[in-house]
C-alpha cells in the first residue's frame, strides 16, 4: 500500500499532472483517474524509473500499445490502445488490472508468450482474430501482436510491452481476392465455352475446365503432366506460330467455325471451332501466357452444310476475354505473403542514453531520434536503418545529410514545424521515394513525428517513429484494381453475363450481350430486381432456380433452355444454354448469383430446322424410292439401306463390300467408267468431293438391267485426305430418256432483287405495251440509261429501227403466254452503239392467270461473238495445219507433197497465188528445179518463165532470208529489178508477197515458198511465223522422200543382186553335193567316209541357206507362190520331226496331241519349211538342253501348232522384231550361226496362209513358238 503522505504528494503536482506525463493528453488524465494503491504498483509518484520511462514512451507512440508490468502484468494503455476498447473488441475492462482478465478466453495462448518475454526473449501473434458480439454490428478484427521484454536500469526484465499492429484491411483484402479468385474459378469452369489457361515457355497448363477437355478430346491430367503444344501435338503445326505471334505482340487473335481435325480418345475427328487465343499480362503489363477460349460448333456448321447456306451463321464466342485471370493469380500469390509484420516493441527506457538507444535499437518499427534545430541523428534503430538502406553511419549526422533526396518531398518542413511548434504531426499511406543502393524506390508510411521535451518541458528534439504499409497499400491497389478487372471482364466477356446482388437479384452489373438477350434498354434493368425488370421472364421456372443458388451456392447449369421474353417491344423465344453460380463475399457468405448466358437461339433453330429437313429428306427419300450408302474410306466398310440393297441385288441384311457387292452387279462396260468417277470425287482439287454418274445394275436370276443415277460427296480431313463418301442412287430406268426440269418459283422478291441486282445479265420489265417497267443495274452498265431515264420509256428506245417489226413479233408472242428463249438480236445503247445480246423473254402473269407484261433477259454476248468468229477461224487454220503437216510426215511421193504444202499454205495465209519450189538433186548430184502451184479464183499464175529464169530462185531464196514486201510500189528495189528480187510474171498487179526459204538438216537452202496478192499489206508477221513453221515441216517432208527414193532404188538393187547370187550358187551347190554323193559310193576307209559325209552335211546347209535367200528374194519380188491342197497337218508333222531327229540324234522331241488326224488346206512343202525352221532354232538356241516339245491343238476355227524348248529364251523387248528380215538377237549368240532368215519367212509363209505366228518366252527358260492356220479356208 502506498502511504497517505506519498499520496499527497502526488496530488501536489501542477494540475494534478505527473512530469513524465506531459503532453500524454486524455490518456493521462485516465491514468490519474485510477487508485493505483489498490494495485501491485502503487502511487504513480513512487513507481520506478523505468516504468516511467516505458509508460512516457508508450504514451507518445502512435502504435496501439499495451504496457504490462510485474509479474501479475498489470496493464497500462496509450491513446490508440483506447481505439481498440472504444471499438469494444475488448468486453473486459483492462486499466489497471492483471492481463490474464482481459485476455481470459485465450490466456492459455498467451501466457506462454508473456512467459517468454519476462524470460528477455521477444514474441508475436499474428493476424490475432477478435470476434465481434454477437448482437454487434461491427466487423471481426485482426491484429499482430509483439510481446517486448521491458528491463530496469540493471537490465533485468521487469515488464512486457504488447504492441498491436491492425492487420484487418490486410485480412479483408485477402478474403476478397479469395473470394474473387473462387468466384472467377467457378466462372471458368461451370462457363458453358471452352477455357484453358496457359503460361510459361514452353506453355504449361494452369487452369482448364471440363468443356475445354471434351473439345479437344484428351485426358485431363495430361494438359497438367505435358506441355500444352505435346497435348495437342496433331494441331501443334498450324496453332503454335499463331499462339507464338499473339504473345510477342500482344494482339488477340480470333477465328470462328474453323476446320480442324483433332485426335479425339484415340481416333482422328473433324470439328469446327470458334477460338480466341487471349494475351495474358502480370501486374506490370508483361505478357505471361495465353487465355484460350473455344466453342464447339461443329453441329452449326454441318447444319450449314446440310441447310445449304439457309441459316445465318451461329454467333460466334470469339470476343476478348480480359487478364484478370491471371491478375488474380499473381496477386493472390502475392498477397499470401503480405508485408512484413510490423513488430513494435519497447524497450526499456531509462533517463540514461544507453537505456533509451536499447529500447529504440530493439524496437520492430522504424524509431529515429534527431536531436537540435538541424535533426542530427542520435538515436536510429536497426529497422529505420533497414528502410533507409543505410548503415551505422547515420549516427551524428543530420537528416538532410543522410536522405537528402527528401528535399522536395515536404518531409524537411513537417520536421521543422514540429520543432518549432511542439505540435505533433501524423500522416497515413503517404508515398517517400527513398535511393536506396543509388537506385530511388517508392514507399509507403504511416509515420509520424513527436516532439521530444526535456525534464523543463523545452524541445529538444524530434522523434520520428513509422510503419511501412507499402505492401498493404500496394495490396490495396490491386484489389481495387482486381475488382475493376472483374467488372471489366464481366463487361467485356464474349457471352452474356451479369451480377445479381441479394434475395431480389438486383442487376448490379450486366454486359452489353445480356443486355441484347433481354431485347431491354440498360436503364430499365439496371440496379432493378430482375424479375421486377423483366417481368415477362416470370413462372418459368427461372426465379425458384435462381433463388435455390442464393439460399443454397450450389450452382445450376442449364442447356438449350427456351425462355419467353418481350424483346424490343416484341414477344420472342429466346434459347440459352446459362449457368447460375454463387457470388461469395470476402467471408464467403453468398452475396449473389453471377449468370453466365450464350444466345443459341440460332443453333437450336438450325438444329430443328435440320431435324425438320432430315424428316423431310426422308420422307421424300422413301417416296422418291432412293437408296442410301456410306463409304468409310480409311476402314474400306460400305453401309446401304433397304432400298440400296434392293437395286444392287442383295437379299440380305448383313455386311457389304464394295467388290463383291458393288462391284460385281455393276454392268461390265460400266465398271471402269463407275470407279474412275469415285477416284476423281476422292481426289479434292480436281472435283470438289462431287460424285456424279449414271450406270447400270444386272441383278437377280433374271440377270434384270436398272438404270441407276449415283450422286453423293466425298468428304476430307486437313491434309485433303479422303475420309468418306456418302451419297443417294435413284432407279432412273423409267425416265432415262426422258429428263425431267423441275422449276422452282418460291423465291422471295428480296431475294430475287438482289439476284437482279447482282447479275451481269441485263433484266428489263415491260408492259404489254412496251413500256419499261423495271430497270437493273447490268441494264444501266451495259445500255448507258439510268433507272430513272429508261422507266417509263417505251422499249424503242433502245430498238434499232430496222429491228420495230421484231419487237411486234415477241410482244405477239408473249400476249399468247409464250416463252422466247435465247433469242439473238442487236439492241442500241445510249451512245448509239449496237450491242450483240441472246434474250428470253418470258410472260408475266397477274394473280389470275392473265399475261400483264413480260420479262426480257439479256446477255451481251459480243465478245462470245467476236470469241466463236475467232475460234472458227483458229480451228480452220489449225485443222488445215494439222492435216497438211501430217500429210508431210506420212507422204514420201515428192510432187505430192509439193502440191498439199503449197495448197494448204495459200488458204492458211490468204494468198492469191502461190509457189512450192524445190530444187531436187539426183544420184549423181544433179540439181533440177521442180515447183507446184496455187491460185484462188480465175488467177493466172504459172511460173513457166521463172522456172526458166534461174536468177529468180536464187535471188530470193539461197540467202536463207525471209522476204515480206508489203507495198512494191513504195520499194526502190523492185522498180528495175523485178524478176531478180522475186518479182513474178502474172495476169494481176502484185502489190504484197511473201517469199520464204525452205532449208535443210544440214542447213542447205533446197526450195522456198513463194506467196502473192494484188493488195498491198496483205501478209503479216503471224503469216510469216506460220510460214516459217510450215517450212520447217516442209524440209523434214522432203528430206524423207528424197531419202525413200535412195533407198528404195537401193533395196531394189540389193533384191535383184541377192536373186542373181542365189540363182548363180544353185547350180555349181548341186553339182558339188552330185560328186560328193559319187565319192561317197566308191570304197572309201572310214575316215575319208566320215569327211564325205560332214561335207554332204556342209553343202545341205549352203543349198537350204541358198534357198532361202531365193525365198526372200521371191518375197520382195511378190513372186512367192503357194500350192494350196488339202493334207493332213499331223502326218506332216511328224515327218519334219523324224527329219530332225535324224540328224540330231542327241535331242528328244516329244509331240502332245489329242487329234487323230487334222486336215488343212495349205501349202504342205511350205508349212513343213516352218516346222523345220522352228525345230532347227529349238535345237540350236537350247545349247545343253536335250528335250523339245511339239503340241497341236484343235478349236473350231482353226488349229494351233507350237514348238517350245528349254534355251536361253527371249528378252520381252525383243520378241516383236525377231521376226524382221535378217534380225538377230546379239545377247548370249554370237557363237550361234545364222542369217535371220528363217522366222522372216516362216513369219511370211503363215501370214500369207491368214494366220498368225508368235512366241511367248521368259529370259533364261526357254521359249514357245506358235502359229495358227485356219481350218477349211478357201
Amino acid at each position: 500500500m502506498i502511504s497517505s503522505q506519498q499520496k499527497t504528494g502526488a496530488s501536489d503536482q501542477p494540475n494534478g499532472f505527473l512530469l513524465f506525463l506531459r503532453g500524454s493528453g486524455e490518456c493521462a488524465h485516465h491514468l490519474t483517474s485510477l487508485d493505483w494503491e489498490r494495485t501491485e504498483l502503487g502511487s504513480i509518484a513512487n513507481w520506478p524509473s523505468a516504468l516511467k520511462q516505458a509508460t512516457a514512451t508508450m504514451l507518445t507512440s502512435k502504435v496501439p500499445t499495451l504496457l504490462c508490468w510485474g509479474s501479475s502484468f498489470i496493464q497500462l494503455y496509450n491513446t490508440q490502445f483506447e481505439f481498440i476498447l472504444d471499438g469494444r473488441f475488448l468486453q473486459m475492462p483492462v486499466l489497471g488490472i492483471p492481463a490474464e482478465q482481459t485476455f481470459r478466453s485465450d490466456w492459455h495462448a498467451f501466457s506462454p508468450l508473456f512467459t517468454k518475454a519476462l524470460q528477455g526473449e521477444a514474441s508475436e501473434w499474428n493476424q490475432y482474430k477478435v470476434k465481434k458480439g454477437k448482437h454487434d454490428a461491427l466487423a471481426d478484427r485482426y491484429f499482430d501482436i509483439s510481446f517486448i521484454p521491458i528491463r530496469d536500469e540493471l537490465g533485468k526484465v521487469q515488464g512486457v510491452s504488447v504492441t498491436f499492429a491492425d492487420r484487418t484491411p490486410v485480412v479483408q483484402e485477402l478474403k476478397t481476392l479469395r473470394s474473387y479468385r473462387r468466384n472467377v474459378d467457378l466462372m471458368i469452369h461451370q462457363a458453358p465455352v471452352g477455357i484453358c489457361i496457359v503460361i510459361g515457355t514452353p506453355l504449361r497448363t494452369i487452369e482448364v475446365n471440363d468443356v475445354f477437355v471434351e473439345i479437344t478430346g484428351k485426358q485431363r491430367e495430361d494438359f497438367f503432366r505435358l506441355p500444352y503444344w505435346d497435348v495437342n501435338a496433331e494441331i501443334r503445326d498450324v496453332y503454335e506460330p499463331i499462339s507464338l505471334r499473339v504473345i510477342q505482340t500482344g494482339q488477340s487473335y480470333q477465328a470462328k467455325e474453323h476446320r480442324v481435325t483433332l485426335i479425339r480418345n484415340g481416333i482422328p475427328e473433324t470439328v469446327y471451332v470458334d477460338f480466341v487465343y487471349e494475351p495474358l499480362r502480370d501486374t506490370e503489363g508483361q505478357i505471361i501466357g495465353l487465355m484460350i477460349v473455344a466453342v464447339d460448333v461443329t453441329e452449326k456448321s454441318t447444319s450449314k452444310q446440310v441447310l445449304e447456306q439457309t441459316n445465318e451463321e451461329m454467333a460466334a464466342i470469339n470476343e476478348e476475354m480480359t487478364s484478370a485471370n491471371e491478375e488474380l493469380i499473381t496477386t493472390n500469390e502475392d498477397l499470401e505473403f503480405t508485408q512484413h509484420k510490423l513488430h513494435i516493441s519497447l524497450e526499456r527506457l531509462t533517463e540514461s542514453e544507453h537505456q533509451m538507444r536499447e529500447m529504440v535499437e530493439r524496437a520492430p518499427f522504424p524509431i529515429g531520434v534527431y536531436i537540435g534545430k538541424e535533426m542530427r541523428i542520435t538515436h536510429a534503430n536497426q529497422a529505420i536503418k533497414d528502410v533507409w538502406g543505410k548503415g551505422d553511419e547515420v549516427i551524428g549526422k543530420t537528416y538532410a545529410e543522410v536522405l537528402p533526396e527528401l528535399a522536395d518531398q515536404d518531409i524537411y518542413p513537417q520536421l521543422d514545424h514540429v520543432y518549432s511548434t511542439g505540435i505533433p504531426f501524423h500522416t497515413r499511406n503517404q508515398l517517400v521515394v527513398l535511393h536506396i543502393e543509388g537506385r530511388p524506390r517508392d514507399f509507403y508510411f504511416n509515420y509520424s513525428f513527436t516532439p521530444l521535451r526535456n525534464h523543463e518541458g523545452q524541445i529538444y528534439g524530434v522523434m520520428n517513429t513509422a510503419a511501412d504499409v507499402t505492401d498493404l497499400y500496394q495490396a490495396k491497389q490491386k484489389v481495387e484494381q482486381s475488382e475493376r478487372n472483374f467488372y471489366n471482364m464481366i463487361q467485356q466477356a464474349p457471352v452474356a453475363m451479369c451480377l445479381l446482388l441479394g434475395p431480389e437479384h438486383t442487376v448490379a452489373l450486366v454486359n452489353d450481350a445480356m443486355i441484347d438477350i433481354w431485347g431491354k434498354a440498360r436503364t430499365e434493368v439496371l440496379h432493378r430486381p430482375l424479375f421486377e425488370a423483366l417481368p415477362d421472364a416470370r413462372k418459368q421456372g427461372l426465379e425458384e432456380v435462381m433463388a435455390q443458388v442464393y439460399n443454397t451456392g450450389i450452382p445450376y447449369q442449364a442447356i438449350e433452355q427456351p425462355v419467353s421474353l418481350i424483346r424490343h417491344g416484341v414477344p420472342d423465344v429466346v434459347y440459352q444454354s446459362f449457368v447460375y453460380q454463387p457470388y461469395y463475399n470476402a467471408d464467403g457468405s453468398i452475396l449473389g448469383v453471377l449468370a453466365i448466358s450464350v444466345n443459341v437461339t440460332e443453333q437450336v433453330t438450325a438444329r430443328l430446322e435440320l431435324e425438320r429437313v432430315y424428316e423431310q429428306s426422308r420422307l421424300a427419300k422413301e417416296a422418291a424410292s432412293l437408296g442410301t450408302f456410306d463409304f468409310n474410306v480409311l476402314t474400306g466398310t460400305l453401309e446401304w439401306d433397304r432400298r440400296c440393297r434392293e437395286l444392287f441385288g442383295v437379299p440380305h441384311d448383313g455386311p457389304v463390300t464394295l467388290e463383291k457387292d458393288f462391284k460385281e452387279a455393276l454392268h461390265p462396260d460400266d465398271v471402269d467408267r463407275v470407279f474412275w468417277a469415285i477416284s476423281r470425287a476422292m481426289d479434292e482439287e480436281r472435283s470438289g468431293g462431287i460424285y456424279s454418274t449414271v450406270y447400270r445394275t444386272i441383278t437377280g436370276a433374271n440377270r434384270q438391267e436398272r438404270w441407276i443415277k449415283a450422286q453423293g460427296k466425298a468428304y476430307f480431313d486437313k491434309d485433303a485426305k479422303p475420309l468418306r463418301l456418302i451419297g443417294s442412287v435413284l432407279d432412273i430406268t423409267d425416265q432415262k430418256l426422258h429428263e425431267i426440269r423441275i422449276e422452282e418459283n418460291a423465291e422471295k422478291h428480296g431475294r430475287l432483287a438482289a439476284i437482279i441486282d447482282s447479275t451481269d445479265d441485263i433484266i428489263i420489265g415491260q408492259t404489254l405495251e412496251g413500256y419499261i417497267t423495271s430497270w437493273n443495274r447490268a441494264a444501266e452498265r451495259h445500255l448507258g440509261y439510268s433507272t430513272e431515264e429508261a422507266v417509263g420509256k417505251h422499249i424503242s428506245l433502245i430498238y434499232p429501227s430496222s429491228r420495230f417489226e421484231e419487237a411486234t413479233y415477241l410482244a405477239s408472242l408473249v400476249s399468247e403466254g409464250q416463252e422466247v428463249v435465247n433469242f439473238e438480236t442487236v439492241r442500241l445503247d445510249k451512245e448509239g452503239n449496237e450491242k450483240q445480246l441472246s434474250i428470253t423473254v418470258s410472260p408475266v402473269l397477274d394473280g389470275k392467270g392473265q399475261v400483264i407484261g413480260s420479262s426480257k433477259i439479256a446477255r451481251d454476248i459480243s465478245g462470245q461473238k467476236a470469241a466463236e468468229k475467232a475460234t472458227r477461224r483458229y480451228t480452220s487454220r489449225l485443222e488445215v495445219l494439222n492435216k497438211m503437216i501430217q500429210t508431210v510426215a506420212e507422204e514420201l511421193d515428192l510432187d505430192r507433197i509439193l502440191q498439199k504444202v503449197i495448197a494448204a499454205t495459200c488458204e492458211l495465209t490468204g494468198a492469191a497465188f502461190g509457189s512450192f519450189f524445190y530444187a531436187k538433186k539426183d544420184i549423181d548430184g544433179k540439181v533440177d528445179l521442180v515447183y507446184a502451184t496455187s491460185s484462188v479464183g480465175t488467177v493466172s499464175f504459172t511460173p513457166s518463165d521463172i522456172a526458166a529464169s534461174q536468177a529468180f530462185f536464187s535471188g530470193v531464196f539461197t540467202d536463207l532470208q525471209v522476204n515480206r514486201v508489203a507495198n512494191t510500189d513504195e520499194d526502190p528495189r523492185y522498180q528495175s529489178h523485178k524478176y531478180l528480187f522475186g518479182m513474178p510474171s502474172v495476169d494481176f498487179h502484185v502489190s504484197s508477197y511473201l517469199a520464204v526459204p525452205v532449208v535443210s538438216r544440214s542447213g542447205e537452202v533446197i526450195g522456198g515458198l513463194f506467196f502473192g496478192h494484188p493488195d498491198p499489206e496483205r501478209f503479216s508477221s503471224d503469216h510469216e511465223s506460220l510460214v516459217i513453221s510450215i517450212a520447217a515441216h516442209a524440209a523434214v517432208g522432203l528430206d524423207n522422200a528424197q531419202l525413200y527414193e535412195k533407198v528404195k532404188s537401193l533395196n531394189d538393187k540389193k533384191d535383184e543382186f541377192i536373186g542373181l547370187a542365189s540363182h548363180e550358187l544353185k547350180t555349181p551347190l548341186t553339182s558339188i553335193n552330185g560328186y560328193l554323193q559319187i565319192l561317197e559310193r566308191s570304197n572309201q576307209n572310214e575316215q575319208h567316209h566320215l569327211f564325205l559325209k560332214r561335207a554332204t552335211l556342209q553343202v545341205k546347209k549352203l543349198t537350204m541357206l541358198v534357198d532361202d535367200l531365193l525365198d526372200v528374194s521371191k518375197i520382195e519380188a511378190g513372186k512367192l507362190k503357194l500350192t494350196l491342197v488339202d493334207f493332213d497337218l499331223l502326218n506332216t508333222i511328224k515327218e519334219a520331226i523324224d527329219l530332225v531327229a535324224l540328224n540330231s540324234n542327241k535331242h528328244h522331241i516329244t509331240f502332245k496331241t489329242t487329234a487323230e488326224s487334222c486336215v488343212v488346206k495349205a501349202d504342205s512343202h511350205r508349212i513343213e519349211q516352218v516346222m523345220l525352221n522352228l525345230l532347227t532354232n529349238a535345237i540350236k538356241y537350247a545349247p545343253g538342253k536335250t528335250a523339245i516339245e511339239v503340241s497341236l491343238l484343235i478349236s473350231d476355227s482353226d488349229v494351233l501348232v507350237g514348238v517350245k524348248d528349254f534355251g536361253i529364251g527371249i528378252p520381252i523387248d525383243k520378241q516383236d522384231t525377231i521376226f524382221s528380215r535378217f534380225y538377230r538377237i546379239e545377247e548370249n549368240t554370237q557363237n550361234i550361226s545364222g542369217l535371220g532368215m528363217g522366222l522372216f519367212l516362216s513369219h511370211e509363209i503363215i501370214t500369207r496362209h491368214q494366220g498368225k505366228i508368235w512366241v511367248d518366252s521368259v529370259l533364261g527358260h526357254g521359249s514357245t513358238f506358235w502359229f495358227s492356220l485356219p481350218l477349211n479356208s478357201e
